[in-house]
């Protein structure tokens, strides 16, 4: 069987650009939330990771990588290491939306580097909207839209 290499849709650099604008109003939203379901991290621990990840030059955000995976589900996975996947058969859809993937999956990354929870459980989003992931994944989407 032979794959064939398709030219990704999305530019990468466009979208780190998004994240970063998006980051700086996404911090400060974070911080006014009293706590999110599932969590033993705070909000304001939180933001400060993000803060951290994104902008001081001693940590370096997790590069984007863009892999194929045979679930049209799956738009997004972090599975350790340095580097957040996006599912390349997913790739089609609006900026804003591409960035609350991004930050969903970057509280993975803090999750899986503090000494508390910040993850939402199960990958059933069910009941989930005020899990970091989801809540701060929606909010990001929410203030990508408003750049415009």
């Amino acid at each position: 069987m032979f794959w064939r290499k398709r030219k990704s849709v999305i530019n990468k650099e466009l979208l780190i650009s998004n994240v970063k604008l998006v980051g700086y109003q996404l911090v400060k939203e974070i911080q006014k939330v009293d706590s999110f379901d599932m969590s033993t991290c705070t909000p304001d621990m939180i933001a400060k990771f993000i803060d951290s990840l994104l902008y001081d030059e001693k940590f370096n955000a997790p590069k984007i990588a863009f892999s194929w995976y045979w679930s049209k589900r799956v738009l997004a996975w972090y599975n350790g290491g340095d580097t957040i996947y996006f599912n390349s058969r997913c790739l089609n859809r609006p900026m804003a939306s591409l960035v609350g993937t991004y930050y969903h999956e970057l509280i993975h990354v803090i999750d899986a580097h503090v000494l508390c929870y910040c993850g939402h459980g199960n990958n059933d989003p069910r009941g989930k909207e005020d899990t970091a992931p989801y809540w701060i994944g929606r909010k990001a989407k929410q203030l990508c839209k408003e750049l415009k």
